[in-house]
């Protein structure tokens, strides 16, 4: 529990049992490691900070992470984590320096190498609170619901997992070769479930990062998506309240901050709700309907039931929303009974997506390629290195420091992929180092990120002309890239 003593779950819920399973051993699904967990984290153990996201310490006032990491709870937690119970906190976090913030997040026991701890997430700066709060805020639904969409996932991962390992022991003690073949198969088959799990929470991961790069100014945005992503992450909470009846009509994409819309929507979906219990859902109906009247798109919410309310002129929670979409360049307002948003279409065009070509491997022989390869997660760096080391001569360094004397030392690596955040020096200044010291050697970098989610990583992924690849990786994308090297 946080600071203040006060929790939003009584008991641990679905969310607890997935981040175990998540984050509480390397076998479960390597790729969804703390690291990679969008927006703001950070985590317990032994009453020290085994953990702490680079985007929580950056607005924190940290120039690095390791500045906390090691460091015992108090040099974070306005009082002591005192962990009476599981699910919501309300935590006060220091600033460098010393001033307390409020803030919202997700609590859950996980495992640290073989230790009981606690693992605090949220989304990002929206969790921010403007007074030391008294009653739960959203993270509550968002939280539950973003485990009911992990949730089902990981339960056939692991299922299938545990199924191949079965019919792999089986091999040696088959008698005969038909069964033999047959338990390949059986295996086989399970495998390819477990990749469509994988790709499956993968998108969910990559979605995720739609409500946490707040800051990258507006650009075309696909709002029929967007809210679909909204609705997917107040699900939970949506369907023991309310029927929803959608009807999204085909719009152009509207100009906005694609962060700042998305959590707006989310927080519009609850306000909308938040006076009907769960379990009312026979007795209400929440009517969504997206439109193109002219030159703005407009999303209407009408809510029908004997617990649906329009908002009072003075109400803080809908003014504050007014507010935020106003900024966006939208209009927030109530027309009986409607709730009506309304938004101006972009006038540019979404960048295309990229059509990965992977080319064939090489037949000829020859020199190799030499791939410099800087990732701290020891998982994500084997598993680098084993999906090019057939194409290419791997060498690995868990470090930027390292990275930037052996780049000096030696150019002849013809890539460099390099983990944009790391807990001594990140990607941005590696990348600067060598700019400096070997002009033009910069351009081999390709980046790994979990998501840009500082002022100073957005600023510098916007400018630089340099190749970004996002984790969770496409093993299909990283080989073509390699490939068109030869």
């Amino acid at each position: 529990m946080g600071s203040y003593g006060e929790d939003f779950s009584e008991d641990g819920g679905p969310g607890v049992r997935v981040a175990q399973a998540m984050l509480g051993g390397a076998s479960t699904f390597a790729m969804l490691r703390m690291a990679d967990l969008p927006g703001w984290s950070f985590a317990l153990s032994g009453g020290r900070i085994a953990f702490v996201s680079g985007s929580l310490a950056s607005w924190l006032g940290y120039e690095s992470t390791a500045t906390l990491i090691g460091a015992p709870g108090a040099a974070l937690l306005a009082a002591p984590h005192r962990g009476r119970a599981r699910g919501r906190a309300l935590l006060g976090l220091l600033r460098r320096g010393g001033a307390p913030v409020h803030v919202e997040m997700a609590e859950v026991e996980i495992t640290l190498e073989g230790q009981p701890s606690v693992l605090f997430w949220a989304p990002g700066q929206g969790a921010e609170l403007q007074e030391k709060p008294r009653r739960a805020g959203p993270m509550t639904s968002i939280a539950a619901s973003l485990a009911h969409e992990l949730n089902n996932p990981l339960t056939y991962l692991n299922l299938n997992l545990d199924f191949i390992e079965r019919e792999l022991k089986k091999l040696d003690a088959v008698p005969t070769e038909t069964e033999h073949l047959s338990s390949v198969a059986r295996a086989s088959e399970a495998l390819r479930v477990v990749r469509e799990g994988a790709e499956r929470l993968s998108s969910i991961v990559r979605d995720l990062r739609a409500f946490s790069r707040a800051g990258e100014g507006p650009r075309p945005v696909d709002l029929r998506r967007l809210l679909e992503l909204a609705l997917a992450l107040t699900r939970n909470t949506l369907r023991h309240r309310v029927h929803l009846q959608l009807e999204l009509q085909d719009v152009g994409d509207v100009h906005a901050g694609e962060a700042e819309l998305g959590q707006s929507l989310v927080a519009l979906l609850l306000l909308l709700t938040h006076a009907i219990e769960d379990g009312a859902a026979s007795g209400h109906q929440l009517e969504i309907r997206l439109e193109q009247p002219g030159d703005q798109v407009e999303l209407s919410f009408l809510v029908r039931g004997p617990k649906a309310r329009l908002f009072p002129e003075s109400d803080p929670e809908f003014l504050s929303l007014q507010a935020r979409v106003a900024a966006l360049g939208g209009e927030l307002s109530q027309a009986s009974p409607r709730v009506l948003l309304r938004l101006p279409l972009s006038h540019e065009e979404r960048p295309a997506r990229p059509v990965t070509s992977i080319p064939p491997p090489s037949s000829q022989g020859g020199v190799r390629p030499r791939v410099l390869l800087v990732e701290e997660e020891p998982a994500i760096a084997d598993a680098l290195r084993v999906l090019l080391q057939e194409e290419a001569e791997i060498e690995h360094v868990s470090s930027g420091r390292v990275a930037i004397d052996t780049v000096l030392r030696d150019q002849s690596y013809r890539l460099i992929l390099c983990d944009l955040t790391m807990p001594d020096i990140g990607g941005i200044d590696v990348h600067e180092a060598i700019r400096r010291a070997r002009p033009g050697v910069e351009r081999r970098i390709v980046f790994l990120t979990g998501g840009p989610f500082s002022q100073r990583t957005r600023e510098f992924l916007r400018s630089t002309p340099n190749r970004i690849l996002d984790k969770p990786i496409d093993p299909a994308l990283l080989l073509s890239l390699l490939r068109s090297l030869r």
